[in-house]
């Protein structure tokens, strides 16, 4: 009976320090700091056999995320009078300063691969 209660209480123990694979985001918003007024964040991930490689994607996917949040692009579409349609798009780049917040490395056992996931945040500067 007493060896039956230890097994439990360290399984149940144990299951909450599991790692992270990288497969889901690492970080937890209520865990980080509130953003400040001008202030975007995004978050991306890369996957690699090769760390840094891993990291310039994850930076890359990060970068694209905040871009769509920083600047989207307006679609204008006319039709003209013999049917033809028209589309304009126009982008608004506002002038932003990066910064790198954190950075979580994974490595897949199993296949060798890094995952790294990297969380950026941007001023927008009016």
């Amino acid at each position: 009976m007493l060896f039956s209660g230890l097994l439990l209480i360290l399984a149940v123990s144990c299951a909450g320090n599991r790692r992270q694979d990288g497969t889901n985001s690492p970080f937890v918003e209520e865990e980080l700091p509130e953003l400040k007024q001008n202030m975007v964040r995004a978050e991306g991930s890369g996957t690699s056999p090769d760390v840094h490689m891993a990291t310039e994607i994850a930076r890359i996917n990060a970068m694209t995320v905040l871009a769509g949040k920083i600047s989207p692009a307006d679609t204008l579409s006319e039709t003209g009078a013999d049917g033809t349609v028209r589309i304009t798009e126009s982008v608004a780049v506002p002038v932003f300063d990066v910064t790198e917040v954190d950075r979580q490395v994974f490595k897949n056992r199993t296949t060798d691969d890094y995952t790294v996931w990297i969380l950026l945040e941007a001023e927008i500067v009016p």
